[in-house]
Protein backbone atom coordinates (compact mmCIF):
# COMPACT_ATOMS: atom_id res chain seq x y z
CA UNK A 1 0.00 0.00 0.00
CA UNK A 2 1.29 3.40 -0.96
CA UNK A 3 0.14 6.66 0.89
CA UNK A 4 0.85 10.25 -0.68
CA UNK A 5 -0.24 13.65 0.22
CA UNK A 6 -1.00 15.92 -2.43
CA UNK A 7 -1.00 19.65 -1.73
CA UNK A 8 -2.67 22.09 -4.37
CA UNK A 9 -2.86 25.37 -5.50
CA UNK A 10 -6.25 26.55 -7.36
CA UNK A 11 -7.44 29.24 -9.19
CA UNK A 12 -8.84 31.70 -6.44
CA UNK A 13 -13.02 30.78 -5.76
CA UNK A 14 -12.26 27.26 -6.95
CA UNK A 15 -11.74 25.38 -3.99
CA UNK A 16 -15.06 24.10 -3.04
CA UNK A 17 -15.89 22.53 -6.82
CA UNK A 18 -12.16 21.20 -6.89
CA UNK A 19 -12.56 20.08 -3.33
CA UNK A 20 -16.35 18.05 -4.68
CA UNK A 21 -14.65 16.68 -7.49
CA UNK A 22 -11.31 15.30 -5.43
CA UNK A 23 -13.84 13.47 -3.36
CA UNK A 24 -15.30 11.30 -6.21
CA UNK A 25 -11.54 10.38 -7.58
CA UNK A 26 -11.15 6.49 -6.82
CA UNK A 27 -7.86 6.39 -4.48
CA UNK A 28 -8.63 9.82 -2.79
CA UNK A 29 -9.76 8.82 0.71
CA UNK A 30 -9.97 12.24 2.13
CA UNK A 31 -9.53 15.72 0.70
CA UNK A 32 -10.02 18.96 2.74
CA UNK A 33 -9.74 22.99 1.79
CA UNK A 34 -6.80 24.68 3.60
CA UNK A 35 -5.73 27.85 4.82
CA UNK A 36 -1.91 28.55 3.96
CA UNK A 37 0.03 28.29 1.28
CA UNK A 38 -1.64 25.69 -0.29
CA UNK A 39 -5.41 25.97 -0.91
CA UNK A 40 -6.28 21.99 -0.99
CA UNK A 41 -5.02 18.82 0.95
CA UNK A 42 -5.74 15.43 -0.46
CA UNK A 43 -4.48 11.61 1.15
CA UNK A 44 -4.13 9.24 -2.21
CA UNK A 45 -3.66 5.98 -1.27
CA UNK A 46 -3.46 2.93 -3.79
CA UNK A 47 -2.00 -0.17 -4.15
CA UNK A 48 1.41 0.76 -5.69
CA UNK A 49 3.50 4.24 -6.39
CA UNK A 50 3.04 3.99 -9.76
CA UNK A 51 -0.53 3.78 -9.53
CA UNK A 52 -0.50 6.69 -6.92
CA UNK A 53 1.56 8.47 -10.08
CA UNK A 54 -1.29 7.72 -12.16
CA UNK A 55 -3.94 8.85 -10.37
CA UNK A 56 -2.05 11.92 -9.66
CA UNK A 57 -1.22 12.77 -13.17
CA UNK A 58 -4.39 11.24 -15.03
CA UNK A 59 -6.81 12.93 -12.37
CA UNK A 60 -5.90 15.05 -9.98
CA UNK A 61 -3.57 17.19 -11.96
CA UNK A 62 -6.19 17.24 -14.99
CA UNK A 63 -8.45 19.08 -12.68
CA UNK A 64 -10.07 22.10 -14.02
CA UNK A 65 -8.58 24.95 -12.00
CA UNK A 66 -5.75 22.89 -10.31
CA UNK A 67 -2.50 24.87 -11.14
CA UNK A 68 0.13 23.29 -8.72
CA UNK A 69 0.71 19.73 -7.07
CA UNK A 70 3.33 18.68 -4.38
CA UNK A 71 3.11 15.24 -3.53
CA UNK A 72 4.58 14.22 -0.47
CA UNK A 73 5.37 10.51 -0.06
CA UNK A 74 4.64 8.23 3.04
CA UNK A 75 7.65 6.54 3.30
CA UNK A 76 6.98 4.59 7.11
CA UNK A 77 4.03 2.76 8.37
CA UNK A 78 1.91 4.94 10.45
CA UNK A 79 3.34 5.88 14.37
CA UNK A 80 1.62 6.40 17.64
CA UNK A 81 1.88 9.85 18.73
CA UNK A 82 0.75 11.01 21.87
CA UNK A 83 -3.13 9.88 23.19
CA UNK A 84 -2.96 7.30 21.08
CA UNK A 85 -3.69 8.77 18.24
CA UNK A 86 -2.20 7.56 14.49
CA UNK A 87 -0.34 10.28 12.88
CA UNK A 88 -2.06 9.45 9.61
CA UNK A 89 -5.30 10.87 11.92
CA UNK A 90 -2.79 14.01 12.72
CA UNK A 91 -3.86 15.55 8.98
Amino acid sequence: MTRTYVLMNTDEGTEEEVLAKLRSIPGVVEAHVTDGIYDLIAEVVADSREAVKEILRSHIRALEHVRYTVSVDVVDEPAEVGGGVEASQVL
